[in-house]
This record gives C-alpha cells, sequence and structure tokens, in this order.
C-alpha cells in the first residue's frame, strides 16, 4: 500500500508538472500584462501532447489580445494628441501628471463667434461626396487662417465656429488677431462661393473679457470653453447680417484705430448693462483679387490691415509731405 501511494504521489506530480507551468505562465501574463509570453508558456507550447496545444491556444490568444491593446493605445495616444493640439500648455501638464477635473480662467482673451448660413441649399443642390469634400476643403481652409492668426479655432455643431485668441499663449493683440481672422474667413467664404457658385453667408460677432476653459467628462473628455466674452460674442454674431462683422465696445476701444467702423443700432447686454456694437465696414483691403481658398502654404490672397507699426509710418509719411 505505501509503495502504490509512493507511485501515485510521483506519478501525480510528473503529471500536474506541465499544468502547473500552464498555470504559472498565464498568472504571469495576467500579473505583469506582459507582450511577449513567458519563457515557461514558450518552452510547454512546444510540446507535442495536450498541455502543448493548450499552450499554444493561450499564446494565439495572448497574441491576438496584445495586438488589440496595441491598436486601442495608439487610437487613444492620437486622440489625445487631437485634444492637446488645443490646449494651453498647464492644462495638458496636468492631464498628463493625472488631473481629471481641470479649470483654468484666462482674464483677458478675444472670442469669435462665426455662423456660415444658406448651408442647406448648398447640401440639397449638390452631390452628399461631393458637398463634403468642398465642406472639408473650407473647413481646411478656416483652421489654417486660424493657425496664421494665432488663434485656437473650434469647429461647432450647425455650421458654427469659434476662434479665441490669448487661449493657449497670452497676446497683447489679441482683438487684432481676431479680427484679422474674421476678415480672412469671410474672404474665405466669399472665394468658396465664385469658385463653386455658391451662396454661403458668414457671420461674425467678436468680444473681449475673460473666459473659463475645462476639461469636462468622466468617461470621454472633452475640453469646453465658457464665460461672458463668449456669450457676448454669441450674442453679437447673432445680430450680424450677410458677411458682417460686428464688434463690441470694448473691441472697438482696442483697434479703433486700424479699422473703420460704423456705429450701428444693435446692442448686446451684459450685467445689466447695454454695450454698443459697431460694425466692421469693407475696406479697400478687404476685397477679392481672385478666386481662390486661401492656404496655409500660399500667402493669403487678400491684404491684411496694416498693424499699428506700419500704420504710424504711414501717418509719418503723410506728415513729411504736408511739410
Amino acid at each position: 500500500v505505501v509503495l502504490i501511494t509512493f507511485l501515485a504521489i510521483i506519478l501525480a506530480s510528473i503529471f500536474m508538472q506541465p499544468l502547473l507551468r500552464l498555470i504559472a505562465g498565464t498568472q504571469q501574463l495576467s500579473v505583469s500584462k506582459a507582450r511577449e509570453p513567458s519563457p515557461a508558456l514558450t518552452n510547454l507550447a512546444n510540446a507535442s501532447d495536450e498541455f502543448g496545444e493548450l499552450a499554444r491556444t493561450f499564446t494565439e490568444l495572448h497574441e491576438t489580445m496584445g495586438t488589440q491593446l496595441g491598436r486601442v493605445e495608439a487610437q487613444n495616444q492620437e486622440y489625445l494628441s487631437l485634444l492637446f493640439s488645443n490646449l494651453p500648455d498647464s492644462v495638458v501638464e496636468r492631464f498628463r501628471g493625472g488631473e481629471r477635473r481641470i479649470i483654468e480662467q484666462v482674464a483677458r482673451a478675444t472670442v469669435l463667434f462665426v455662423r456660415l448660413s444658406d448651408y442647406a441649399a448648398m447640401m440639397t443642390d449638390a452631390d452628399a461626396e461631393e458637398t463634403a469634400t468642398l465642406l472639408n476643403e473650407l473647413d481646411d481652409a478656416f483652421y489654417e487662417a486660424a493657425e496664421r492668426h494665432d488663434l485656437v479655432l473650434f469647429r461647432l455643431i450647425g455650421q458654427q465656429y469659434v476662434a479665441v485668441c490669448g487661449l493657449i499663449s497670452q497676446r497683447l493683440d489679441h482683438a487684432r488677431r481676431a479680427v484679422d481672422l474674421a476678415m480672412s474667413m469671410r474672404n474665405i467664404v466669399n472665394n468658396f462661393n465664385l469658385t463653386n457658385d455658391s451662396t454661403l453667408t458668414f457671420h461674425a460677432g467678436i468680444d473681449s473679457g475673460s473666459i473659463v476653459g475645462g476639461i469636462i467628462g468622466n468617461h470621454t473628455f472633452s475640453y469646453d470653453l465658457w464665460g461672458n466674452a463668449l456669450h457676448i460674442a454669441q450674442e453679437t454674431k447673432n445680430r450680424a447680417t450677410a458677411n458682417e462683422i460686428l464688434v463690441t465696445q470694448d473691441v472697438y476701444q482696442q483697434v479703433q484705430t486700424l479699422y473703420t467702423f460704423t456705429a450701428t443700432d444693435q446692442t448686446v447686454r451684459q450685467f445689466g448693462e447695454t454695450l454698443a456694437v459697431w460694425r466692421l465696414e469693407q475696406s479697400a483691403d478687404d476685397r477679392l483679387p481672385s478666386a481662390s481658398i486661401a492656404t496655409a502654404e500660399e500667402e493669403p490672397v487678400l491684404a491684411e490691415p496694416p498693424t499699428a507699426g506700419e500704420e504710424e509710418g504711414d501717418l509719418l509719411e503723410e506728415a513729411a509731405d504736408h511739410d
């Protein structure tokens, strides 16, 4: 009996060794989350018995899961890259550090709100694929213009855009840059209409003030903006007629020497106070010399308004001529 028991223990030990190696190999994968199978599992997979077949099945399953995990991680990195591309550096650093509830206030920035109308007619008259191609071209031109003027541009639902200057990097001339972008985007739309025989109209409102940006969402992260300047810019945009660029009193006071404005009978409300609204007039530099959409690789087809330094130089030349 003792001999039989002893032999049974030895046989059981021999029988259990492959199973124990299989268990150890799978446990190592689970604990370490290694991309490569453990040596024990690899060696066992070379066997020609049932344990080897089972080990090979585990190895193939692990490789499949590793491939899928790699794809998920790549997509996650791509998503984060897109998310971070329009975020202030301080927000990116805090997010990478593990924070998820990140709220930052910008004391002074300028917000441009844009709406395109008569969109439905264009989508009805053209083929769906052709329309998508044209809209992508228009969208790319907007983003390239925003990059040139150093504004962060966000595309909203309903063919609306909001652009902010002073969000990622502080700019003393944030109001001028927002006005310049509005003019560039209007020119892009007009050139787009000439090229494609479309009738899109452009409506823009601009305001300066404080805004708040933050990462919102516990499951799907997104960067959201809110604040009084955003609200006032949107309200100003709603009062703009076709191809009008309207600015608030705050913006007007910052750039009135750089552009020609006309007072309107429109007003917006801010904390119970009524604010005047000004119309940016179309100047000689804001015309359509060609029917092409400006891109980042090419210089904008339309001349931009003079900077403060250029305007001072012109005034000095005029004064010298009078003398």
